[in-house]
């Protein structure tokens, strides 16, 4: 197996399954998606550590302005886009970022910056409109996580029984 086709097996197994899911609060739809690992570590600049209540209650708006993919089927990109389209321009590698982007491929600083504004805007939410979106994250994060579990545990006893199968071959 070739380096990129390793790396690519490995990528298709952790990301399959449930990752992104339709959620409803109030009279609008969100679309809501499970983080990877750099999304994880932006919103944990975030975070309050000064009490245990404040960390609870600090974690919901940066994890849901990287988790949020859409609002009412339009993508957050375009709805706090802000400056962005006058920096995009500014930018020497527009040719690269354009085909990146067609494979769906959305650059760092541009997703963070919107969700700096989403992070911004979610800020300024009633906290029972962020712990419902929030809730539906928990449960979209939560059957993710189950599956990964239940997959790495099934990994776990194939390996187990290979071994046991070479070890009785000897």
């Amino acid at each position: 197996m070739a380096n990129a086709d390793l790396l690519k097996s490995i990528e298709k197994e952790f990301w399959s399954g449930e990752n992104q899911k339709e959620a409803h609060v109030g009279k609008h739809s969100y679309i809501i998606k499970t983080l990877n690992h750099a999304e994880e570590v932006w919103k944990d600049k975030y975070f309050s550590v000064s009490s245990s209540i404040n960390f609870l209650t600090s974690k919901k708006a940066p994890t849901l302005a990287v988790a949020l993919v859409a609002i009412d089927g339009i993508m957050v990109q375009e709805l706090f886009s802000g400056k962005q389209k006058e920096e995009k321009k500014e930018e020497k590698n527009e040719v690269l970022k354009e085909v990146l982007n067609s494979f769906g491929y959305i650059p760092d600083d541009i997703r963070f910056k919107t969700a700096q504004r989403l992070y911004e805007w979610l800020s300024t939410m009633p906290s029972i409109f962020v712990d419902s979106l929030y809730n539906e994250y928990l449960q979209l994060q939560t059957n993710r996580d189950d599956l990964l579990r239940k997959m790495l545990s099934e990994s776990e006893e194939e390996s187990k029984k290979k071994l046991e199968g070479s070890i009785e071959l000897k």
